[in-house]
């Protein structure tokens, strides 16, 4: 998957927690990773609600010279082997 969008009429109706919730239950043995904003609190928080943890925070990608921070989150399958 490469992007979860919800149209913001739509926001705070729990969609993006069921489209990331189904795919997340659809793909039990990945490993997955994404990037978001730091200062988008919503999505950070339905991200670990999932499972998924802060691996990393870093200046993000902009086309403008100011970098917005951002947060590089894991959620790691229990079949991983250490």
């Amino acid at each position: 998957m490469l992007n979860i969008c919800v149209n913001s009429k739509k926001r705070n109706t729990g969609i993006g927690r069921r489209l990331l919730t189904n795919f997340v239950e659809d793909h039990p043995k990945e490993d997955m990773e994404l990037c978001v904003l730091k200062g988008n609190e919503a999505a950070v928080k339905l991200y670990q609600d999932c499972g998924f943890e802060v691996r990393k925070e870093y200046f993000g990608f902009s086309i403008d010279s100011v970098k917005p921070e951002a947060l590089e989150m894991v959620r790691l399958c229990s079949n991983t082997v250490e």
